[in-house]
């Protein structure tokens, strides 16, 4: 017998084996509930930069492109999917999928606010 398993069941399998052998750990360690209207989740990606993810709402993608199109300084991109933004010494890498990565930010709630205000 053959048997076709899509990639996600196979993800899905093989987390449930981590977890259960205690090889599991949580990646993220910070991550915010933060009412804003252009943002999903907002999960902190590493600490030794300071870098965070925001997962925008997909609704709200072409806004944040504009916002940043008009607030920050274009450095370059990266094939036709990943837009690289300079603002205020934070670098900003917008993906076209509705992610936001932010590096070297000292305080995310204040430069949330300031940027997509």
């Amino acid at each position: 017998m053959h048997f076709e398993i899509s990639s996600n069941t196979y993800r899905y399998f093989l987390l449930k084996i981590n977890i259960k052998k205690g090889v599991f750990y949580q990646k993220h360690e910070k991550k915010m509930s933060l009412a804003h209207p252009f943002a999903q989740s907002i999960i902190q990606n590493c600490q030794k930069d300071s870098s965070w993810l925001l997962v925008l709402k997909w609704s709200k993608i072409d806004e944040v492109k504009k916002i940043l199109e008009e607030k920050c300084d274009f450095e370059t991109s990266v094939g036709s999917f990943i837009l690289k933004y300079k603002y205020k010494g934070i670098d900003i890498s917008f993906y076209k999928n509705g992610k936001l990565i932010l590096t070297n930010v000292d305080n995310i709630e204040n430069i949330i606010k300031e940027l997509l205000g």
